[in-house]
């Protein structure tokens, strides 16, 4: 049995969500408002958290972000439930929980294989705690194949970029969490921009920062290292006029800087797809 966490604005597909959790043999809470899960979470962990995009005050990454920065929540799994037709939305939440998004409306039986992979995946003994009847489920289920299966190599001459916000803990302390969210969007939104235009690839992105990665082109001069710290530079001059934007756009008396912190390496990488 698991203690999950629910936090959904729709108070019918809140009590659904939690029926059938707790018919799976799960231990479920379930809230309404960011601030409140926050409050649970700090108090009493749950082992997963269920999140719906589709929080008031576009709470749901502001959230998610709080949660990755503070020490006590931070490894805690996350679900989002998005709505099908909100791409960006989709794009957002795959970018914090790979493969972890449930797009509405959604079954039942998506809803509880979702959380029990889940949950196996967040902790090695998570499977202990699976509900009764999924081992027995699984036995009818195609067999998956191994994990070198699946996973492909390959040694490459680039250079990555690793882009961190610095000081997360102190912004998500000092701002609302519905003026959090959009400010945090409009950075990665930025930096993002910023290393498209020098022709990279983001490979990770969420709220504490981004990875990216540089190649050479047949087509341009300039090698990839020369890339990345171009692109390093002009998402510190972009979190400059993302505060300014701030401070124009939000009601808040006071938004601070966003620290930037970016570095890169160039030469031999390795790259992993699973």
């Amino acid at each position: 049995m698991a203690q999950i966490l629910i936090v959904e604005p729709d108070l019918g597909l809140r009590n659904w969500c939690r029926m059938h959790l707790v018919t799976a043999g799960h231990e479920v809470t379930a809230v309404d408002d960011a601030r409140r899960a926050l409050k649970v979470s700090n108090d009493r962990p749950p082992d997963l958290i269920i999140i719906d995009t589709e929080l008031a005050n576009a709470g749901a990454f502001a959230l998610a972000a709080n949660l990755r920065a503070a020490t006590r929540t931070a490894d805690i799994p996350i679900i989002f439930a998005v709505p099908a037709d909100d791409a960006a939305a989709i794009a957002q939440a795959s970018a914090i929980a790979p493969g972890r998004v449930l797009t509405k409306p959604f079954a039942r039986t998506a809803l509880v294989e979702t959380v029990t992979t889940r949950l196996t995946e967040g902790s090695p003994a998570a499977a202990d705690r699976a509900p009764a009847g999924t081992a027995a489920a699984s036995q009818d289920a195609p067999a998956r194949p191994a994990l070198r299966q699946q996973l492909s190599m390959e040694t490459k001459t680039a250079s990555v970029l690793v882009v961190t916000l610095r000081n997360l803990v102190s912004m998500a302390r000092s701002l609302r969490m519905k003026s959090l969210d959009p400010l945090l969007q409009r950075f990665l939104g930025e930096a993002r921009d910023a290393i498209n235009a020098q022709g990279g690839w983001v490979v990770r992105i969420d709220a504490t920062g981004l990875i990216a990665l540089f190649e050479n082109s047949p087509h341009e001069a300039r090698s990839h290292a020369s890339l990345a710290i171009e692109s390093a530079l002009n998402i510190v001059v972009a979190a400059r006029r993302v505060k300014r934007w701030g401070e124009a756009a939000l009601d808040e008396p006071f938004t601070p800087d966003l620290s930037v912190g970016c570095g890169v390496h160039s030469g031999e990488v390795i790259v992993a797809r699973l």
